[in-house]
């Protein structure tokens, strides 16, 4: 039988979910987690957001657990093909609403890059503005972030 560790005591729930997925992949450290939770229960943030924050991990490694856990491809948009018609097919103010981005249309689908895979409203509503089924890929918020702007100029806050 086997000992039971720190590991196997933290619950999966859904304010823990995404620091139980670091800390499971060994990225932070238990005393991380617990110290980001007890900021989370004052500060009202998202834990990943905490994590990156106090730098116990970088948005990249981040967006690449969280890709891993969901079976999402994690995509670097530096290295992918981009369509304009894709880009075209919402507005920025929707792209920038769902810090989504559209990469191509791929076998009839929409390739999105995405930072939230539990997200799946802003999926379906771009499944219905596009026409397309959504397909997503992971990559980091500001990195989505500054293609927007860079395919649609600067925005405000949609």
């Amino acid at each position: 039988m086997e000992r039971e560790t720190n590991k196997d005591k933290i619950r999966v729930n859904k304010s823990l979910r995404i620091g139980e997925i670091q800390f499971k992949q060994g990225l932070i450290s238990e005393e991380q987690l617990y110290q980001a939770l007890e900021i989370q229960k004052t500060k009202k943030k998202i834990l990943g957001d905490i994590l990156v924050e106090k730098g116990f991990i970088t948005e990249e490694v981040l967006a690449q657990a969280l890709a891993g856990e969901y079976l999402l491809p994690f995509v670097d948009l530096t290295k992918e093909s981009i369509e304009q018609n894709a880009v075209k097919m919402l507005s920025p103010a929707i792209l920038k609403k769902y810090n989504a981005f559209p990469l191509r249309i791929e076998r009839g689908h929409l390739i999105v890059a995405i930072s939230d895979p539990l997200d799946i409203l802003s999926l379906q509503e771009i499944n219905r503005l596009s026409g397309y089924t959504a397909r997503p890929v992971m990559a980091t918020h500001r990195q989505i972030e500054a293609y927007i702007n860079k395919y649609s100029g600067p925005m405000r806050d949609a």
